[in-house]
């Protein structure tokens, strides 16, 4: 298995992504535990904002993955170039890119 500079963290990422998908599928209506209690639908717009989120997990889950294994020398510089996620996360007008540099940090 190629990576490991970050422990495999996007896999954690990709995960939880997974548990929330799964909890909008589940909360769609009202039901009953394992245990018997019962619980309440999430109202949709919860559930839209949860998938929301976790669409958005997804993608830096897959950035996340694309870095490590560029930081493991998986990738060279031009394969992470060449990543979807660099695309997402590369914006011309730096829209995601909103990082205040304070040289006593690792920033």
């Amino acid at each position: 298995m190629s990576g490991g500079h970050y422990n495999y963290a996007y896999s954690r990422m990709n995960e939880l992504a997974s548990d929330i998908r799964d909890d909008v599928k589940r909360l769609e209506r009202a039901g009953v535990d394992r245990w018997g209690d019962e619980y309440d639908a999430l109202p949709e717009d919860i559930r839209l904002f949860m998938s929301r989120i976790a669409d958005q997990l997804e993608k830096v889950a897959e950035a996340a993955h694309d870095i490590e294994w560029y930081m493991s020398c998986d990738y060279g510089d031009d394969t992470l170039r060449n990543c979807a996620s660099f695309g997402y996360f590369n914006a011309e007008d730096d829209e995601y890119i909103d990082v205040d540099y304070d040289e006593d940090s690792n920033v």
